[in-house]
């Protein structure tokens, strides 16, 4: 079976990675938007839900970071 999209596998999330690789995200595919799974909303807010908490996460520890360079 062919993929429909090279970018994301037909998973419908690109991962967001940091400057040491890890995944800290995924954001809907940039290339199909996602759309290989629209059939299964249950799926889509599950991940939606993971991507949103990831990203919270992200940002709190980056926020975390520039509190503790900025301290003497």
């Amino acid at each position: 079976m062919a993929l429909k999209c090279d970018i994301c596998e037909d998973s419908g999330w690109y991962p967001i990675l940091d400057n040491y690789g890890f995944k800290r995200y995924s954001i809907r595919c940039p290339e199909c938007g996602g759309d290989h799974n629209k059939e299964e909303p249950e799926i889509i807010a599950h991940e939606n839900y993971w991507a949103e908490t990831q990203r919270r996460k992200y940002i709190e520890a980056m926020a975390e970071k520039r509190q503790r360079e900025m301290q003497p």
